[in-house]
């Protein structure tokens, strides 16, 4: 598992999916992104020790930053970094140091922002499903 970090184009995978595929490490896949394709060697696997942690890396490939920026077409550029702080005050001075650190075009944008738009966009669709079961009713007492 050492290859994943020293050496180029490495990816990690669940080894529910390597076994399903006959796959193990050190095998070669190529992935295509578009028009663009780039070989991948295999270099470790993932082992899940419950059913949640399988199924959320069901159909996972874990790569470093500078193969994924690759694959995607983005060397020397990051669209998003997922981070997990603390709610205390360590964590909120640790966000703050995160946030002077950063380039002016970049955001963060809190999960429950996220979480709340998600709701905001479930309770439209209700509505909307509701007033057309409604018309529904109108139409078929006509």
């Amino acid at each position: 598992m050492t290859n994943f970090l020293t050496k180029p184009n490495q990816v990690l995978m669940a080894e529910a999916m390597a076994t399903s595929y006959k796959l193990k490490v050190g095998d070669t896949l190529t992935l295509q992104y578009g028009p663009k394709k780039i070989i991948v060697t295999i270099a470790g696997l993932l082992h899940s020790t419950d059913d949640v942690t399988g199924a959320s890396l069901q159909d996972l490939l874990m790569t470093d930053i500078s193969t994924a920026q690759e694959v995607l077409g983005m060397v020397g550029r990051l669209s998003t970094i997922d981070l997990i702080i603390p709610d205390t005050p360590a964590g909120e001075s640790l966000l703050k140091q995160i946030t002077d650190s950063l380039p002016p075009s970049a955001r963060i944008q809190l999960s429950t922002a996220k979480t709340s738009a998600v709701t905001q966009m479930t309770a439209s669709f209700q509505l909307s499903l509701t007033a057309l079961s409604l018309l529904a009713v109108v139409v078929g007492c006509s």
